[in-house]
């Protein structure tokens, strides 16, 4: 009977491995128009764990790797991620309600490429009036993978490191034209960022600087889009330094920091 159980558990296995990397392409999205803007959010559902985590739990490496999110197969957001973003992050964003869709399309992909296409519903307060578009979001624009065009990015042991493994060298950039909006302290590790901006903007990247690997997003963003995101990071630290880089299509470099600090952790966290 011994025999028999470990035999079944053996043949099990690999049907239970399979389960586990699926977890990573679960998620709740939700969308709602007020008939000009759309605001969204999405909460992945993944372990996000990471090369340091993997080894220290003896876990395999398992993260959602880069979002990419359509609307009439047209993007609307595009960003890279990390595992330093914590398990089950979550990221909310706006773009302008043109052609009114019936829904947004996800493309998510983790980091062995494996890839999942969902689906959801935007929600509309009002009936849709027909209207001519002033402006069309580009059939043409790609998604960019930093993960891949940029991998020593994300294995980079410096915020500087990193910055030039991204953008290479920046001088004088400008100051404080992207908005950073974060609790000044905390008493949760999870806790949403907002990062927002006027600029014309092709990409923002995001680092923390008391990270062992400080790139933990970085977005590229499709012309005509509304540069307002928000993602929840998360932190274990005393403090916390939030730099982010922001590149303009005109070649012109951005860039803003923002520190807090941690308070004790409070039991609403459990």
């Amino acid at each position: 009977m011994k025999y028999l159980i470990s035999y079944i558990f053996l043949l099990l296995t690999p049907i239970l491995v399979v389960a586990e990397e699926n977890r990573n392409f679960i998620m709740l999205g939700k969308a709602r128009s007020d008939g000009e803007i759309v605001k969204a959010k999405g909460l992945f559902k993944s372990l996000m764990i990471g090369h340091q985590q993997a080894i220290s739990h003896n876990r395999e490496e398992s993260f959602i790797s880069h979002i990419t999110a359509k609307i009439k197969n047209k993007i609307i957001l595009d960003v890279s991620t990390s595992p330093s973003l914590g398990s089950n992050p979550k990221i909310k964003y706006k773009f302008k309600d043109i052609g009114h869709p019936k829904s947004i399309e996800y493309i998510i992909t983790d980091n062995k490429s494996n890839t999942k296409e969902l689906s959801f519903d935007i929600k509309r307060k009002c009936s849709i009036k027909s209207k001519k578009e002033k402006v069309e979001y580009l059939n043409n624009y790609q998604s960019v993978n930093f993960r891949k065009t940029n991998p020593k990015a994300w294995k980079a042991r410096t915020y500087k490191e990193a910055v030039n493994e991204l953008y290479g060298l920046i001088e004088s950039p400008i100051k404080n034209k992207i908005n950073i909006e974060s609790p000044d302290s905390i008493v949760c590790p999870d806790f949403y960022v907002s990062i927002s901006s006027n600029e014309d903007l092709e990409s923002i990247a995001i680092f923390v600087l008391e990270l062992s690997h400080p790139t933990i997003a970085v977005f590229s963003i499709p012309p005509n889009s509304i540069i307002d995101y928000q993602i929840k990071t998360q932190v274990k630290y005393p403090k916390y330094s939030y730099i982010v880089i922001g590149k303009g299509r005109n070649g012109k470099f951005y860039k803003t920091m923002k520190t807090g600090k941690v308070e004790r952790f409070s039991d609403a966290c459990l």
